[in-house]
């Protein structure tokens, strides 16, 4: 999933180059997840990084896992 702003500050300081995700905060707040709305690039961008972050490879898949989850009733409210 898209990091949040936190992990996203630990792979800025960490000088890695490049994040690679699949599903997006809005895939994740369709999911029941409540966290900021903040995107990754956008955050990257203000924060001047070079971060070079990529959205989308396997979306479908890593969406897939959030409706398995709910499906299975492991999801709870928080």
């Amino acid at each position: 999933c898209e990091p949040c702003p936190m992990c996203l500050a630990a792979i800025h300081w960490a000088k890695i180059d490049r994040v690679v995700f699949g599903a997006t905060i809005a895939d994740a707040e369709a999911a029941g997840f409540t966290e900021l709305r903040l995107r990754t690039a956008e955050l990257a961008r203000l924060g001047g990084s070079r971060l070079r972050v990529e959205a989308g490879p396997c979306r479908a898949e890593c969406c897939g896992l959030f409706e398995e989850w709910k499906r299975r009733g492991l999801c709870k409210p928080y």
